[in-house]
């Protein structure tokens, strides 16, 4: 699986809403998530895929929270 920047796509105040609005204004994580329709157009798809990503977001959760705590515990 190749995971990368959304290239040539970025996300900006004039072409988006959400990120900008709901997350970076106010200061939380946050993170897009671009699926191909034709990875999730049947149930299998959506399972593995709904799989993949509850296993990446629990990690990154893990990981902020260790974060979080590291910040904490050095100021």
């Amino acid at each position: 699986m190749v995971v990368a920047d959304n290239e040539p796509y970025f996300v900006s105040d004039e072409t988006d809403y959400s990120i900008p609005h709901h997350g970076e204004a106010r200061g939380l994580p946050h993170v897009e998530i671009e699926i191909r329709q034709d990875l999730v157009s049947d149930a299998a798809g959506q399972d593995e895929w709904a799989r993949r990503i509850t296993r990446a977001l629990r990690e990154a959760e893990r990981n902020f929270a260790q974060d979080q705590r590291s910040v904490t515990a050095s100021t």
